[in-house]
């Protein structure tokens, strides 16, 4: 799978990619400045992201941090990272948000208040320095991150998340059951919510529609459903987001899906940090 994610994927999503690593057993992580490399990278049964999925940051500079941690060592602080390794603000400020310079053990809010007070772009050179200078230790306030800001930092940076999108759901979850459950319910209606995958239109006579779909349960399992034309009538499915399906569970040669009835795009949460402005409100991902 990493291999798959090295090479531009397939068909299905990155985050369908990151489900079976994690079925399988991996550790996923975001890019770290001491581990990473340009590409995804296998250690153990964790699986660290490359650098080279990081949206914006550039080829040069991510070999410029190579190449000093190949010559030099590992970094040991954020000052020790921007004494070494001259990126630039904007540069740095990506593997911040990303959480690469997570070694420091500080909040990413923090860490952007620091890397700002560091670095005088009017003033930052790209030269190597003769001797080290001790930053002033500022008293800064308690900065606190959150994980839907996480999230859509990495939404914004990577084009996916490491997080369930069931964690960014804005209520809790309908009653529903789970894949695990489908079989005891055969000939039954039914409530599951799920991450959809994929789904297949097929044009039918006189301009209508069906679908065949396939999703992903909150345990990573997947279910099929099939969308008659009545049912995709007065349902809205729109991208990759959460749905409670509804419908009755029917199963031919061993296998179930589910006849759909009704499917609701359950509402995720909106980043905190542009909530109070609705021109500002995300709805990438």
């Amino acid at each position: 799978m990493t291999a798959v994610l090295n090479n531009g994927v397939g068909f299905y999503w990155v985050e369908d990619y990151l489900n079976e690593i994690r079925k399988c057993g991996g550790q996923l992580e975001l890019p770290c400045i001491n581990t990473s490399d340009h590409p995804n990278s296998i250690i153990g049964t964790k699986i660290y992201l490359g650098f080279g999925m990081i949206k914006d940051l550039e080829a040069r500079r991510i070999e410029k941090l190579l190449t000093q941690r190949q010559l030099y060592g590992r970094f040991t602080s954020l000052e020790d990272f921007v004494e070494r390794v001259h990126l630039g603000l904007e540069q740095l400020v990506l593997l911040i948000r990303i959480g690469a310079l997570r070694l420091t053990g500080n909040d990413r809010k923090e860490l952007l208040w620091q890397v700002h007070l560091l670095i005088n772009p009017k003033t930052a050179y790209d030269v190597p320095r003769l001797f080290s200078t001790k930053s002033v230790a500022y008293q800064l306030p308690n900065f606190k991150s959150t994980g839907i800001e996480n999230a859509y930092d990495e939404i914004e940076l990577l084009e996916f998340h490491l997080c369930s999108r069931f964690d960014l759901l804005e209520a809790e979850l309908p009653r529903s059951i789970m894949v695990r459950e489908v079989q005891d319910h055969i000939g039954q209606t039914i409530s599951i919510c799920g991450v959809m995958v994929t789904a297949k239109r097929v044009p039918l006579d006189g301009g209508r529609t069906m679908y065949f779909g396939t999703f992903l349960d909150r345990e990573g399992v997947f279910f099929d459903t099939v969308h008659f034309p009545d049912s995709v009538a007065h349902s809205f499915m729109s991208g990759k987001e959460v749905y409670q399906v509804i419908g009755k569970v029917t199963q031919e040669y061993e296998l179930c899906s589910i006849i759909v009835d009704r499917v609701i795009r359950l509402t995720r949460k909106t980043d905190p940090r542009f909530s109070d402005a609705s021109d500002f409100k995300r709805v990438v991902g």
